[in-house]
């Protein structure tokens, strides 16, 4: 009787991920690593930030899961990553490397794949940090060299990266993000900011970085309000750069009601998406644009700006309005209100283009990529 044969040794730099931090990369990776847990192809090991990862959910019970210290800042973090991940890789036979948040380590034996969400750094240097705007346009650049094979999430992302790194089109494999199709919501009493506000609202996700465009969303929204029976903004995220606060604080005229919502979990923002007008995505640059898909999945009508990325994941199953024109998007809010049909129209085609974007999808081509890659590497 035969052994069964070894599987290959995957590996995931999940060093990147800061503990508490909650954002677009770090969905990716879970989300992936789930569906990678369910399919066993790979022996996955997981190499973390102490806090970082979340062990404890059964969801990643097959995974062998190796936690460092927590850095003190960017510093320690990239020393460890470039000069310990390597000998720490080795030291457990991994076959293949994959780095999901824009940087691999530089050295090793290993194939090494990387994940480039989108070119932020490049498209809006002033809104970056200095020092980060440093590290990418070092680290990212000698990764995307280094690399066996490069994700990105978009055909728009593809095109922005071969456009200021043509040398590595052919390595460039576009896998699009998922969602969470029709998500059940348990039936529970009312959570604390729908006991609070039972009025109409609309919905804006995700942390409130320059390219997200709230000023723009704040004047429609104020347009609405004043001409007629309107609605109220509630934003899940975090006012990072105080691109909210600074604005609503030199404009008083805003009477409309405002609300910021940090730590949400994934059944409160069900409950939000089931419950709004609308989701707004205004952005004048994205990677991707999760939210979009996420609204479509859970029957929320979705209203995106012009951004090339948007146009691409949506198209004509959302209303779209130029970015710099609040009028507009204050005229598409207001027809969602008054125009039921409209709206049931949106939801049916929402729900048709969400089901083109699914977790289990991406993962697997991802794992196509990887086993292709390992293949290769035999030869």
């Amino acid at each position: 009787m035969s052994e069964p044969e070894e599987k290959p040794i995957c590996a995931v730099n999940f060093l990147y991920v800061r503990p508490g931090y909650i954002g677009g990369t770090v969905r990716y990776v879970l989300e992936l690593l789930a569906e990678f847990a369910e399919s066993n192809d790979f022996d996955w090991h997981i190499f973390a930030q102490k806090g970082a990862f979340p062990k404890d959910d059964p969801r990643f019970s097959r995974l062998k899961i190796h936690e460092t210290g927590k850095f003190r800042n960017l510093l320690c973090r990239v020393i460890y990553e470039q000069l310990f991940l390597p000998s720490i890789a080795r030291k457990y036979h991994v076959d293949l490397l994959f780095s999901p948040g824009f940087v691999a380590p530089l050295w090793g034996g290993y194939i090494r794949v990387v994940t480039i969400h989108d070119l932020y750094f490049k498209k809006y240097p002033a809104f970056v940090r200095r020092w980060q705007r440093i590290y990418w346009s070092i680290m990212v650049p000698l990764s995307l060299h280094r690399s066996t094979a490069i994700i990105t999430v978009s055909d728009t992302t593809s095109r922005d990266l071969c456009l200021y790194y043509p040398w590595i089109s052919r390595k460039v494999e576009r896998i699009y993000l998922g969602s969470v199709y029709g998500k059940a919501v348990a039936s529970r009493q009312l959570l604390p900011f729908e006991a609070k506000a039972k009025e109409q609202f609309c919905l804006v996700v995700g942390n409130l970085t320059p390219n997200k465009n709230i000023k723009v969303i704040v004047e429609a929204m104020a347009m609405l309000n004043e001409a007629g029976p309107g609605c109220g903004l509630k934003v899940v995220g975090s006012d990072l750069f105080g691109e909210l606060s600074d604005y609503l604080s030199e404009a008083e005229r805003f009477t409309f009601p405002i609300e910021m919502l940090s730590d949400v979990d994934d059944e409160c923002l069900s409950v939000l998406y089931r419950g709004a007008v609308c989701t707004i995505q205004a952005s004048t640059y994205e990677g991707f644009g999760l939210p979009v898909i996420e609204a479509m999945a859970h029957g929320c009508p979705v209203i995106i700006s012009d951004a090339d990325v948007l146009m691409e994941i949506a198209g004509d199953t959302a209303l779209h309005f130029k970015h710099d024109r609040p009028d507009d998007l204050a005229g598409h809010i207001r027809q969602l209100i008054d125009a039921p049909e409209l709206r049931d129209s949106l939801i049916a085609k929402g729900y048709l283009n969400a089901k083109r974007f699914s977790w289990s999808r991406a993962a697997g081509k991802t794992t196509v990529l990887f086993k292709r890659l390992l293949d290769s590497d035999r030869l």
